[in-house]
């Protein structure tokens, strides 16, 4: 086993505890806590992507000169939302088994996927199946999207099975291929993707190990993508494969459990989804006045109500 040491571990739940519970941060010790998780990140792969906001956050604000590091920022519920889930999934990184990290098998799952421009199709254990990808969702998206919509659908559909397994994925997409792998990406589009895949992988607690192969090897997957059943099917009669179809319809982003109904704007990614109240909006300004200030106005009758005191 391999993991946070007892000290360390409860004074970063602590630490994640006091954001949450004040949301309001100086950029220097947002940068330390950042830090700080991309760090323990290492034990366990999905909980990095946990951090996608806030480093976003960061480099908007404090990295491009915008603000001093001195400076008291009031987070976002975006990402005070990715830390809470941090500090629910910290437990995991307690211990890390090391044959999780030596990447030695245990309850394996083989599984392929493959996008065309029309469906996504793939296969995982002994089930097989394909979808379009309709117009009013996916039929624009560029190519790498539809791959990782595949993969995404594909363990979405049988999360509840994975519990406790490693699927082995294999993939001939090279982009979707390395942001998987990674489990981070530069591209905005494809990162929600692996945003809402390391949050299933957290949630239902199984590995993801991943190889590129060929177009021409991942020869069932690119079958049912291109609608190309008897080629499917003559590969299925050859090597003698026991198969069985999994009715699949298409997974919308508002079906996925972690990315909300309304996709975040690119242009302007840390905007509240959520309804503050005004005395609430009051009240984080009112913790951004200098201490003495503070003392001199007195805290507001309604402070009690958000347990910030």
């Amino acid at each position: 086993m391999i993991g946070i040491p007892p000290l360390k571990y409860r004074l970063f739940k602590q630490l994640i505890l006091y954001t949450l519970q004040y949301r309001v941060i100086t950029g220097a010790a947002l940068e330390s806590l950042c830090g700080t998780i991309m760090h323990w990140a290492q034990l366990k792969q999905p909980t990095k992507a946990l951090c996608w906001n806030l480093l976003r956050f960061i480099y908007v604000n404090i990295r491009s000169g915008k603000y001093p590091k001195n400076h008291n920022f009031i987070l976002p519920l975006s990402i005070l939302n990715d830390l809470k889930y941090w500090y629910f999934y910290a437990d995991q990184i307690l211990k890390v088994p090391m044959s999780e990290i030596l990447m030695s098998h245990k309850i394996s799952i083989s599984a392929s996927t493959d996008a065309s421009s029309s469906h996504g199709g793939f296969v995982l254990g002994g089930y097989w199946s394909y979808y379009p990808f309709t117009i009013n969702h996916t039929k624009d998206w560029h190519i790498n999207q539809k791959e990782a919509h595949v993969v995404l659908s594909s363990l979405h559909t049988f999360r509840h099975y994975l519990t406790g397994k490693t699927v082995h994925l294999f993939i001939d997409n090279e982009s979707c291929f390395y942001a998987i792998k990674r489990k981070w990406s530069s591209s905005y589009n494809m990162m929600l993707f692996i945003y809402e895949l390391c949050h299933l992988m957290l949630a239902y607690k199984f590995l993801i190990w991943i190889d590129w192969i060929s177009s021409s090897t991942n020869g069932l997957s690119d079958a049912l993508s291109r609608l190309k059943l008897n080629d499917f099917w003559s590969i299925v009669n050859t090597f003698n494969l026991n198969m069985t179809r999994h009715k699949t319809e298409t997974v919308y982003f508002s079906d996925f459990k972690f990315i909300n109904k309304q996709i975040i704007d690119p242009n302007n990614p840390f905007q509240d989804t959520d309804y503050d109240t005004r005395e609430y909006q009051d009240f984080i300004q009112f913790l951004c006045l200098p201490l003495k200030e503070r003392a001199r106005i007195g805290y507001p009758n309604y402070a009690s109500n958000f347990q910030l005191e």
